[in-house]
């Protein structure tokens, strides 16, 4: 059984409380936990402009394992896992879809929510 949880914190990304957009999906099985983090819309500067968060991307999705912190269960940045999904918004899309781009960026973080859905249950055997 895979249990999905949505929360309402940045996942990763040092400055990510600054990011306007943030998700951050924990997915458990049986006998694994991930978490999918995207982040992104930066604004530094009193909000004058979007910055990049990395080389050519204004938007990412990363994927690690999780571990229990306290009472929290987080992002294991030592465990960053793979995935073949699209993972980044650049220049092109952000001044393409202009004002819907944080949709772009939920249908992103979703399609590697959903790999990794597969991926946990395929290794569970089902």
């Amino acid at each position: 059984m895979i249990k999905i949880t949505e929360r309402g914190w940045p996942g990763h990304f040092i400055l990510g409380h600054k990011c306007m957009y943030h998700r951050n999906t924990l997915i458990e099985s049986a006998n694994d936990r991930v978490i999918v983090s995207t982040v992104g819309a930066l604004f530094l500067d009193n909000r004058k402009k979007m910055e990049e968060i990395g080389v050519n991307r204004f938007y990412e999705t990363m994927v690690f394992g999780a571990h229990q912190v306290g009472e929290y269960i987080e992002a294991n940045v030592r465990d960053e896992r793979g995935f073949d999904s699209p993972w980044a918004i650049g220049k092109e899309e952000v001044e393409t879809y202009s004002g819907r781009i944080d949709l772009l960026a939920d249908d992103m973080h979703e399609t590697v929510v959903k790999e990794f859905i597969h991926k946990l249950k395929a290794a569970e055997g089902g």
